[in-house]
């Protein structure tokens, strides 16, 4: 049997995965198509996560409900597609590989507390599309 690592993500009760592809408010999540047509539906309704490769691409998961249709596509490349797949990992929705293989998860330790130190790029766009960007770094303070 597979294993897939939890990725430890603090999910928002509402966000967009690709600047509005896919928006998640609470248990709906609401799927913008290209040609302006969108649809609504609730993660109840998602019955299957695969994740799958196709050739030449990186790793794309596609979200099925129980007939087996598409309910979405996303990568974790996009924008929050890591927040995304966390998001159906903490609603219970099974992930698996194409061949049908059951990936379970692996919930990380929690982690010992103390310090943590934590880094954040900030970019600055500048005249023709250059950008300048900083790295800002500081330690958060544990919280009891």
């Amino acid at each position: 049997m597979s294993t897939y690592t939890d990725i430890g993500l603090t999910v928002p009760d509402s966000f967009k995965v690709n600047e509005g592809g896919i928006t998640v408010q609470g248990s709906s999540i609401r799927v913008g198509a290209p040609l302006g047509k969108s649809r609504t539906f609730s993660v109840r309704e998602a019955e299957r996560l695969i994740l799958h490769r196709p050739k030449g691409r990186s790793f794309e998961n596609v979200l099925l409900d129980a007939q087996g249709q598409i309910l979405c596509r996303f990568t974790l490349a996009e924008k929050n597609g890591e927040v995304f797949l966390q998001y159906l990992l903490n609603q219970g929705v099974p992930f698996f590989r194409p061949d049908g293989r059951p990936i379970e998860p692996v919930r990380p330790a929690d982690p010992a507390p103390g310090l943590r130190f934590t880094l954040q790029l900030r970019r600055k766009v500048q005249h023709k599309g250059r950008f300048r960007a900083s790295v800002d770094g500081f330690f958060n303070q544990p919280q009891y």
